[in-house]
Formats: C-alpha cells, sequence, structure tokens
C-alpha cells in the first residue's frame, strides 16, 4: 500500500531549496547525468530527516582514476548536509561514540584503503558500515578500563558518504547509491571552488533547506509509503524510499525525476558490480546455449566453449587442465559450482555412448533467480542436440548422419510413403541412432489400395 504526500504551500517551498541546493552543487561539480545530481540533491535533504526513515541509503562516490571529482563533491556536500563529521583516522571508540551521540552525517574519503585485507584498524568502521543502514541496528562493543569491562550497545544509524577509487564490498554496495565521476573532458568547464566563498555562499541555503523540513513535514515522511519503481531490488527500494517520500513531498517535477533517477541509477549500478563467480557462470553457460542453439550440451562442448571466454577467468582456471587431457577434474569442478545452485550433469545416449552433460531446463531455475531471466529454450525447429547430429525430435539432420548409421533420411514434412505414421518413423529413427537393443527400421512401403490389390 502506498501514502502519496500532497503538496502544500511548504512543499512547493521546499521544491524551491531543491532546486537551489541543485543550482549550488551544478556550480562545482560536473556530473555525467542529471540522475546523479538529483539523488545528490535529494540525498542531501534527507540527511537533514534521517529520524523520519526506517533505513539511510549511502552515497558511494567512485571514479575509475584521481582527479575526478570525488573529493570537491565530498566538500561541497559538507556545507550543506545535516552534522558534517569527517572522520579522519580517528579511534574505534570515538567514532561508535560519536555516531551513537549526534547521528552525524559521516564523510568518508578514500575508503578503498578501508577494504584492503590488511587494513584490519579499519575493522570497527567497517562493522559500522555493514549494520548503520537500518533504524534501530545497534553494535556491541567492549567499554571500561582497567579490571572494569563491559559490553555496551550503540546507535549506528546515520547518514554516510563514501568516496574513493574502485568498487566497495557487496555488503555495502548494495545499500548504497553509485555516484560514478569522471575526469572533466576539454570543454567540461565548473566554478572553481574557494572554500571560505562557497561557506558563505552555502549558510542561507542549508538554512531555507533545514527550515523547509520541519516537525511537521518529519511526521508526514514518517507516514509516507511512496511508491517505488518496480525495478528496484528489495535493498535499493530501502534505500530510495526516503529520497523519494522528500520527492513526493516537494511536489513538482521531483516526484517524476526521483523515480526515473533511481531506476536509471540502479541499472547502472547493476552493470558496474562484478558478478560472484557462480552467477558469472551461469550467465556464461547461458550464452553458450544461446549460441549453439540447443538444449543439451556434453560436458566436454561445454568447457570447450568456457575456456575460449577470454574475458571471463574460466580460460585462466581450466584450459592448462583441459590441455592436459586432465578432462575429469575440470569436469569436477565445473559440478562443484553449480551444484549450490541445484544444476546436476547427467547421462544422455549420443549415438553409441553414453555422454554426461547439462541440459538447458536444469537451469531454468537458477538463471530466472540469479540472472533476472531465464535461460531461453532456443527454436525447436533449429535447435540440435550438440554432437549428435539429430534434431531434438529424432529426426537425422542430413544423408551423411543417416547414412553412416545405416538410416534411411526421414524428414517429418517429406510425403508419406504410406503406411507408418510419422510417430512412429521418428520413434524408430531415434531408436537406432541411440542404439537402443531390439529397434527395427521400419520399411518404407507402397500402401496404396492398388498395391494392396497386388498383394
Amino acid at each position: 500500500m502506498s501514502l502519496l504526500i500532497v503538496a502544500s504551500p511548504q512543499s512547493t517551498n521546499l521544491a524551491r531549496v531543491l532546486s537551489e541546493v541543485e543550482v549550488f552543487v551544478r556550480r562545482f561539480i560536473f556530473f555525467r547525468s542529471d540522475h546523479q545530481v538529483c539523488a545528490v540533491v535529494l540525498f542531501i535533504a534527507h540527511t537533514h530527516c534521517v529520524a523520519s526513515a526506517d533505513a539511510t541509503p549511502y552515497l558511494h562516490v567512485t571514479s575509475p582514476e584521481k582527479q575526478s571529482g570525488k573529493s570537491r563533491l565530498l566538500e561541497v556536500i559538507e556545507l550543506l548536509v545535516s552534522k558534517p563529521w569527517r572522520a579522519v583516522e580517528t579511534t574505534e571508540s570515538a567514532l561508535f561514540r560519536k555516531v551513537s551521540t549526534d547521528q552525524p552525517t559521516l564523510l568518508l574519503d578514500e575508503v578503498d584503503a578501508i577494504f584492503k585485507r590488511d587494513a584490519k584498524h579499519f575493522q570497527g568502521l567497517r562493522a559500522m558500515l555493514n549494520a548503520g543502514h537500518r533504524q534501530g541496528t545497534r553494535v556491541p562493543r567492549s567499554v571500561g578500563q582497567g579490571s572494569q569491562w563491559r559490553a555496551e550497545k550503540f546507535d549506528v544509524l546515520s547518514a554516510k558518504v563514501l568516496a574513493g577509487i574502485g568498487n566497495i564490498p557487496d555488503t555495502i554496495a548494495d545499500r548504497s547509491i553509485r555516484i560514478e565521476l569522471a575526469r572533466r573532458a576539454h570543454g567540461e568547464i565548473v566554478e572553481r571552488f574557494r572554500y571560505r566563498d562557497a561557506r558563505q555562499q552555502a549558510i542561507p541555503i542549508f538554512d531555507r533547506l533545514a527550515k523547509a523540513l520541519g516537525a511537521g513535514d518529519l511526521e508526514r515522511l514518517k507516514v509516507a509509503r511512496p511508491l517505488i519503481p518496480a525495478s528496484l531490488d528489495d535493498r535499493a527500494a530501502d534505500g530510495w524510499e526516503p529520497l523519494l517520500a522528500i520527492a513526493d513531498l516537494a511536489g513538482g517535477q521531483w516526484p517524476d525525476r526521483a523515480r526515473d533517477s533511481a531506476t536509471a541509477l540502479n541499472v547502472l549500478k547493476s552493470a558496474d558490480e562484478e558478478d560472484s563467480y557462480g552467477v558469472r557462470l551461469l550467465r556464461d553457460i547461458a550464452a553458450v546455449f544461446r549460441e549453439r542453439n540447443t538444449v543439451f550440451l556434453p560436458t566436454r562442448d561445454l568447457m570447450e566453449a568456457l575456456i575460449e571466454i577470454e574475458t571471463s577467468p574460466w580460460p585462466a582456471w581450466w584450459q592448462h587442465d583441459f590441455k592436459r587431457e586432465a578432462f575429469n577434474a575440470v569436469a569436477a569442478k565445473l559440478a562443484q559450482i553449480l551444484k549450490p545452485y541445484g544444476i546436476l550433469p547427467k547421462k544422455r545416449r549420443q549415438g553409441l555412448a553414453n555422454v554426461r552433460g547439462y541440459h538447458i531446463d536444469d537451469f531454468a531455475e537458477a538463471s530466472s533467480r540469479y540472472l533476472n531471466s531465464p535461460m531461453r529454450i532456443p527454436d525447436p525447429e533449429q535447435r540440435n542436440i550438440a554432437g549428435s547430429g539429430i534434431g531434438p525430435d529424432g529426426w537425422a539432420q542430413d544423408a551423411n548422419v543417416a547414412s553412416n548409421c545405416d538410416v534411411p533420411t526421414f524428414r517429418p514434412d517429406a510425403p508419406s510413403n504410406g503406411g507408418a505414421d510419422l510417430n512412429t518413423i521418428s520413434q524408430a529413427v531415434e531408436n537406432v541412432m541411440f542404439g537402443i537393443p531390439g529397434s527395427e527400421i521400419i520399411e518404407s512401403h507402397d500402401a496404396s489400395p492398388k498395391s494392396q490389390a497386388a498383394d
């Protein structure tokens, strides 16, 4: 159920202030899209009313290289958000006490250093980031001195901005709105940022924003249930909900802009996120099924196709063993990755032999859950059972296959020779092609009344 906020004179004032915030931010930062600046503006407003939301998104400001505007955006945001705090080399105890007591907007630069494997002194901060997006979440810490120690739980909810090069851990990225900046090209000009001047200019905008989100509006935001775009998953919906509620409260162009931005940035974020190895394998296997236009792939054929994908890790993982004919070891590794998804290899008759491989039907549930769409079943008129030379209905694909197996080439669309129906012929061909004992080829004969009379 959605509870929409109807615009009021105060809402109109909020819309004007949000536009002021946008103009101010755009003066110093070159954004790659209007969606990015919309998200930043709504996040800035959200920091003034975090208490009204069940959850708060993190703003993840990133870029592939240095000198792309990340730190500058952090400086601009600092002038407009509620209770900004740049945590620089702070102790764990100070960090938890500050956040629990003041609920500041935590501004973290160069977060790529925080998530390095050897960054043990950042473990407390990482725990806070993992838990600090949800209202009511508390993290226990030991408090005391000497021999007097006790466990104390600290509230860790606060708005947070994370700036740094590259990606952040999935658990935190899922809670974040990603703003990817790039180094400005020639002709992409912004105003030079002078902190003292910008701070004086930001003060009246800050005051108007804080006033526009007064106590009455906070109560309205608490009960708001804004419409969430269907393309957002649960985590993204949690993060965008308070921003959409603010947009609805402001009215005007903001509700539509906010939902367009949520959809666009979530799509970009999904595309930029790295798949787990399991999901990447599912995605690559789906591509192989699609390329081969088949419903069954022998394990060897599938492995050969996977190690040809240069943009995936499979060549580095498996090519060496595969070339050394250590096929069983490689096949076991493949099966081990697929097993948690409920996918197991199966035996199937091909010609006179049994081969192990994978059927596309076994990927249906996993692909629907983890690839957001089921694997497509190839066109029955065109697909082949890989390596057999036989179509899915049991018919020989060409005269060479038929002659090699001493089976005449039958086609379901050929003129009937009388006697046997197509199902019987198809079954007979399939029996012989798959080497089923006791099978017989049905001889074609003339079943016309004239032939019968002659008999």
